[in-house]
């Protein structure tokens, strides 16, 4: 037991957490960082919200080229991960928002198992008795609306009652900060793009159309084009493209 709690302390010495949101990273080169790092016999470092840092695609393209260290970055920005000699040198993982299942286990302290399509069409109503057996809270339908009104990312568990003020904050920073850093969007633009936001959510299924939302916003034809982009590339919208006889692109 000894030896194994002396293997787990210098683990722990060889591995290190940073987030470059941090004051203290402000005019930091990463690239030093993790070179002193390094140099102290360090192996393993994970880095969050890694777009904060000056330069961060080439400064971990140069760490990955030159440096002996492990790191694992996250990033609630993956606008700005497009260099492509970067993207060579590191294999991303995209983080999805809540399944219900996931919801479910993580409400009703269960696990429950996956099937296949072709499973849940041949067993679907065995499938939906076990399920049932297994949940604390049999109201699935109840368990079914939460999940929709609040239970798609993860700050659900801290705070249930601000849920919906901390999407609003999220909605802000990616607008405010990170499209507007990106793209340099002015402020009164930033303000547009809410309006557009806004009008998109509120809009009947099949109302929109490009000259209509236009005429809304205030902007034109060839800008609404441009902020949909930006939008989409933002996931604050989907944008699904499709062509047909009626609608060229929606």
């Amino acid at each position: 037991m000894q030896q194994k709690l002396k293997n787990a302390k210098r683990l722990s010495l060889l591995k290190l957490y940073i987030s470059c949101d941090h004051p203290m990273f402000k005019g930091v080169s990463l690239f030093d960082f993790v070179d002193e790092f390094v140099k102290r016999g360090r192996e393993f470092i994970v880095i969050a919200e890694v777009h904060e840092a000056d330069n961060f695609q080439e400064e971990l393209t140069s760490i990955y080229d030159f440096l002996e260290v492990k790191i694992l970055f996250s990033s609630s920005f993956a606008i700005e991960i497009t260099n492509p000699s970067f993207a060579r040198r590191y294999s991303m993982y995209k983080m999805p928002i809540f399944s219900f299942r996931e919801y479910l286990e993580l409400t009703q302290n269960i696990q429950l198992k996956s099937y296949s399509l072709e499973k849940l069409v041949a067993n679907y109503e065995s499938i939906v008795y076990e399920i049932m057996d297994s949940l604390v809270d049999k109201k699935i339908l109840k368990l079914y609306n939460e999940f929709i009104d609040v239970g798609v990312y993860p700050f659900y568990f801290e705070d249930k009652s601000k849920y919906i003020d901390r999407i609003h904050e999220t909605i802000n920073t990616v607008l405010h900060k990170d499209l507007g850093r990106l793209f340099n969007i002015q402020a009164d633009k930033i303000d547009t793009l809410k309006k557009l936001l806004l009008s998109i959510c509120v809009s009947e299924p099949l109302e929109l159309s490009i000259d209509k939302l236009a005429t809304t916003v205030g902007i034109t034809k060839m800008t609404l084009y441009k902020y949909i982009e930006y939008l989409g590339k933002a996931e604050l919208i989907h944008h699904i493209s499709h062509e047909s006889k009626r609608f060229k692109a929606i």
